[in-house]
């Protein structure tokens, strides 16, 4: 396994740790307004949503272990879902496994638009990219390839689900750097753009 699998652990971990509490606000989807959404590591429900100070809707159970979140608007449709990152067995994969769910407010609760297994390949972080006219945000991952190393893949929204449309990169550590104009990864120690 090239880079050994303690980089890619400690990437994990590292996640993990900076996301307790994370917060993003913007015009949700079913939400009657711009809203905030905040996940809670240690709280059940972990996801709530609040226009102004009224709770308009929640859920995801913390035993799903959520680790990221994100707002985007997927499919193109200017409509703004909420994107939880989680780690939880499957159907089709019954061990834990870090998995994508894609969220909308609706009738008080968090209703499911995707419910995503996985990716194509084992992934450890996710990101968005700017929307295109006619087009959802691209989501790009950190996934794993079958020699271990990380790379980063750009994915589409097809209607039901991600499309792989490319990868980049064969690094043994890499991370995103939040907060960069564009999405951009530290793989080895070198500063890569990815995507925009």
């Amino acid at each position: 396994m090239r880079g050994g699998l303690l980089p890619a652990v400690a990437a994990v971990l590292a996640v993990r740790v900076a996301s307790a509490e994370q917060r993003r606000v913007g015009p949700v989807a079913g939400a009657g307004g711009v809203a905030e959404v905040s996940l809670r590591t240690a709280g059940d429900p972990a996801v709530s949503v609040r226009v102004g100070r009224r709770l308009v809707a929640s859920g995801v159970p913390a035993r799903w272990r959520p680790w990221r979140l994100e707002l985007a608007d997927v499919a193109g449709d200017g409509k703004v879902r909420i994107v939880v990152g989680i780690t939880k067995s499957t159907r089709y994969r019954p061990s834990p496994h870090n998995c994508l769910f894609v969220l909308q407010a609706r009738d008080g609760r968090l209703a499911p638009v995707w419910l995503g297994s996985a990716l194509s390949r084992p992934f450890v972080d996710f990101a968005y990219g700017r929307s295109r006219a006619g087009a959802g945000a691209t989501l790009f991952a950190l996934e794993h390839a079958p020699d271990g190393s990380l790379g980063a893949a750009a994915y589409h929204w097809n209607g039901f689900g991600y499309t792989l449309a490319y990868r980049k990169g064969h690094w043994s550590s890499a991370q995103f750097i939040r907060g960069d104009p564009g999405v951009a990864v530290r793989g080895d120690d070198r500063r890569y753009l990815v995507g925009r």
